[in-house]
Order: structure tokens, then sequence, then C-alpha cells
């Protein structure tokens, strides 16, 4: 009797207001029915599947960074961001090296910075063709590089009057869309931005948990969708859940 009605068919968690209101303006679409036979119940293979798109075998590459692959070639820097604390195996990838941070004013070189001119020469010399991990660290570096002064002033200096809702110790989704959104309104030229949010395996209180959980994921989704908009870029951007 509490669910909010979209249709005779589906309905959302009543914490969910947020993707209602996103529902009846016409900005949310629900595909229903996604999932793999004979699903494995185990957490971390699961995740591994979701990740790559390819339930049951062996994949290196997620399906952001095969997306990557096939699509934008050859590969620029910034395609693909990943805001996290350590890179999702989502965004893997054989040809772009992924943006990642949590925190921007941490996304800095770390060392001594007498250090720096002979760190620059190591990143100046060109990747070495026959040794895949060197090339794939040193890309990894020039785009951190490249990019982490660009996105410290970005987020810094990002003001907005729309609401993301709150966040709690098991989710910052509402800030990491916040910081999607300040790199969309600074002009960079992302393709894909990938972010994720934690703390759905409960064991105990489920109720209270999943309802909060819910709420984070609708308040953060409909402030995000609102500043797009605000800023010109509703149309542009398909955000997927």
């Amino acid at each position: 009797e509490a669910v909010l009605k979209l249709n005779d068919d589906i309905g959302l968690h009543p914490s969910m207001t947020g993707m209602k209101r996103l529902w009846d303006s016409g900005h949310l679409a629900i595909v229903q029915g996604c999932g793999y036979p004979n699903p494995n119940r185990s957490h971390f293979t699961s995740m591994e599947y979701w990740h790559t798109a390819t339930p049951n075998a062996v994949e290196s590459r997620g399906w952001v960074g095969r997306l990557a692959d096939e699509h934008w070639n050859p590969p620029q820097p910034a395609t693909i961001v990943n805001i996290a604390l350590r890179q999702s195996l989502a965004v893997q990838s054989s040809r772009h090296a992924p943006i990642v941070f949590s925190d921007p004013a941490k996304f800095v070189r770390a060392g001594d910075p007498a250090q720096e001119p002979v760190y620059q020469e190591v990143l100046g010399h060109p990747s070495a063709s026959d040794n895949k991990t060197l090339s794939f660290l040193r890309d990894i570096s020039k785009t951190a590089d490249s990019s982490s002064a660009k996105v410290r002033a970005a987020v810094a200096d990002y003001r907005t009057p729309v609401s993301y809702g709150s966040q709690s110790s098991v989710s910052t989704l509402s800030t990491d869309l916040k910081k999607v959104a300040a790199l969309i309104g600074a002009g960079f030229p992302t393709r894909v931005y990938y972010v994720n949010m934690g703390g759905f395996d409960t064991h105990a209180g489920q109720e209270g948990a999943q309802r909060g959980l819910l709420m984070y994921v609708a308040d953060a989704l409909e402030g995000f969708q609102k500043d797009l908009k605000r800023m010109g870029h509703s149309l542009q951007i398909l955000l997927e859940t």
C-alpha cells in the first residue's frame, strides 16, 4: 500500500520519491528483466560478470573499456573518468587509460618535489611496445599528470544551487555525481563517467538500511538530472544505473 505506483505493473520503493519525480517528468525509463541465465551466487564472481558483461567466462576488459576500444580510437586523454578509490574492472581497457580519483584535492603526484624533473623525463619517453605492463603504467601516469590540475580546479570552482540529497558513511553518490557535473561544466572531453555506490550487502536491519540506500540513489539521480538541465546538457547525456 506504500508503493509509489508508476503504472499497473511497476512501482517504486516509497523512499524513492526522487526517481518518481523523474518518471513523472518523462526523464526516466525502466528496462525490466536484466540479468543472465543461472546467476552466480558469489558476490565477487557476480560483480566480475556485471563489470565485464561476460557471464560464465573470463574477460580482462570491462564493458565500458571494450566500448571505448571499439568506438573511440585513436585513444584521447580523459575519454573515461572513474570516480572511485580504485579503478573498477568495468572501465578496464586495452587502449584507454582511465582517469581515476576519489578526492580531487588528493589527486596529485606523491613523492619528493625534487623528483619532478626526472618524473617528467620518464613520462616523455615513448611507451615500450614490447612491455605491455610498463606501457600501461606510463599511460596511466601520463593521463593522471596531464589531468590532475584540471580536475582539481574544475571541482573546486564548481557551484550549483541544485540539491543532490544527503549522503552517509556508505554512500558518496551525491558528491561523486556532483564531481561529474563539475567536469561536464568545465568542458572535459570525457565520453564515459563511471561512479559506484556500495552498502547493499546488508545482513541485519534490512528494512531501514534499504530505505536509506534507495533514497540516496533516487535523490542523487534526480539532483544530477536537474543540474544537467540547468547547464543545458540534459539532452546530450544518458545516465544508466
